[in-house]
This record gives structure tokens, C-alpha cells and sequence, in this order.
């Protein structure tokens, strides 16, 4: 099975869970000023297709990353592959 297969599937279960969350914190009205509480309140304005390129997005940057660090010899560090990750980062958000 290839991972790309996998990604609706991930994507769906990403956006149904956030706005499970989203919804909960919004019926007791807990929501923080941190960076969870300011995503949250983004998440609501999004509409549906801006929700899904978000999450993918996400998905693509975390399989970047983790392809990036799995793809280093560990003699070459930890500042190597920080830079891996940035680089494969911008080229996926181009």
C-alpha cells in the first residue's frame, strides 16, 4: 500500500478531530489566549476545503521531516538535519 493512500483517510480523521475539540472547548467556552486557544478560534472561521490544505499541509511538512531525518547518517547531527527539515518545508509550502 503506498502512504499516499493513507492520506484522505488521515486528512478526514485530522479534521473531524479538531472540530470535536473545537466544538467541546467552544460549548464550555474554555478557550485559552496560548496557541492552542488561537488556533481554535481560526479553526471555526475555516471553511471545509480551507480546513482540509490545512491539515494536509501538515501532513505533507511532518512526512518531510520525518523522511529528512530518517534520510541523515547520525554523524552528521541534529543542526544538519534542522536544516533538512526547513529546507523541505519551504519547498513544500513553495
Amino acid at each position: 500500500m503506498k502512504g499516499t493512500a493513507l492520506e484522505p483517510m488521515i486528512r478526514d480523521a485530522a479534521v473531524k478531530a479538531i472540530d470535536g475539540i473545537s466544538r467541546k472547548l467552544e460549548n464550555t467556552r474554555v478557550h485559552g489566549g496560548g496557541a492552542l486557544g488561537k488556533l481554535l478560534r481560526r479553526w471555526e472561521s475555516l471553511e471545509p476545503q480551507e480546513k482540509e490544505q490545512f491539515i494536509a499541509m501538515a501532513i505533507t511538512i511532518g512526512t518531510a521531516a520525518a523522511a529528512a531525518l530518517a534520510a541523515m547518517r547520525p554523524k552528521r547531527g541534529i543542526k544538519r538535519a534542522g536544516k533538512r527539515v526547513k529546507r523541505a518545508a519551504k519547498k513544500a509550502l513553495g
